[in-house]
Parts: structure tokens; sequence; C-alpha cells
């Protein structure tokens, strides 16, 4: 149900609507599904990657993906949070942390 009624003002825009309000209805569409998204896709490719070479085991991919798809999901907007800081709106960020599955699953044999 969010998802249809964030892109639902995409519908009200057009050539006179003013460039600073689409610019920052794009940002925010970008950001939330490249930035936040992307960590958790290359989680699960990297997973099953790994998986069938053998290098983890099924119960270590697969904790390692519902990390990955929990703080994707707590981290919403707040993961986006480093771009916050060059327009001015504070500090608070959570990108780090929500890449932190992949770097595991991929230092995990070493």
């Amino acid at each position: 149900m969010a998802i249809p009624v964030f892109y639902l003002p995409a519908l009200f825009y057009g050539p006179t609507t003013n460039f600073a309000i689409i610019d920052n209805w794009r940002f925010w569409i970008i950001h939330l599904w490249v930035e936040g998204f992307f960590e958790l896709f290359a989680t699960v490719l990297v997973a099953i990657m790994f998986y069938q070479l053998g290098v983890v085991s099924t119960k270590t991919a697969t904790h390692l993906i519902y990390l990955d798809a929990i703080l994707y999901l707590s981290g919403g907007i707040i993961g986006t949070g480093h771009h916050w800081y060059f327009t001015g709106q504070g500090t608070l960020n959570m990108a780090w942390l929500r890449a932190s599955p992949l770097w595991k699953l991929c230092l995990s044999r070493f």
C-alpha cells in the first residue's frame, strides 16, 4: 500500500511544477529503491554463489540474508541519512549498517 501512495504524486507533476519539488521527489524514489534494495539484492546473489561454490553453509547464507532483509526493512529513510549531511538535515546515518551482512558473508571464510 505504501509504495503506490509514494508514487502517486508523480501523476500530478507536469511542465509547470516547480523543479525543486520534482527533483526532491525523484531523489527519494531513487535513493530508497536503489540504495536500499541494492544491498539486499547483492547479499542474496553473493550468498547463492558462495553456497553453490561451497564457501558457506546454507545456515550461514540464510541467516545473513534474513539479517540483511531485517536491516533493509527497518532502515528505510534513516538508511539514506548519509545524503542528509550535505543538505543540512542532520547526520543520523544507518547506511553502513545495511551493508554489514554482505561484508560478513564475504569475510566468513577468512
